[in-house]
């Protein structure tokens, strides 16, 4: 069965993201890192119920925010160039027009999510 890209690029995300964070969290509990934090009460390890609801409010981002988000975006992409993989490639005026709205809509998005997400 072959997966959509933008299903495969959002999977292969998170699970890059989610092991570099692994490897630190494990550094942090074993004392390794401890000689390298300068904050006052930052060389105790964290405590696991704060790991667990870190955790669970992650895996709630994504599925209530990220997923719907990628969604969005393949149905914008859909939008511009149609179904489907495309072999043809825009022209320069093409690329920076796309380009400008995405940051718009990106950079709109990022800090309204952003803020909502940490509260």
């Amino acid at each position: 069965m072959d997966l959509p890209a933008w299903l495969t690029l959002w999977a292969l995300q998170i699970a890059i993201y989610h092991t570099n964070g692994a490897a630190f969290l494990a550094l942090d509990y074993s004392g390794r890192l401890r000689r390298y934090k300068t904050q006052p009460g930052g060389n105790e390890p964290p405590k696991w119920d704060l790991v667990r609801a870190a955790s669970m409010c992650g895996v709630f981002n994504y599925v209530a925010v990220g997923f719907p988000a990628a969604i969005g975006f393949e149905l914008i992409r859909w939008a511009i160039h149609g179904a489907g993989e495309s072999e043809e490639s825009s022209s320069l005026g093409g690329v920076a027009i796309q380009f400008a709205f995405f940051l718009l809509v990106q950079d709109g998005l990022h800090f309204y999510l952003h803020s909502l997400l940490h509260r």
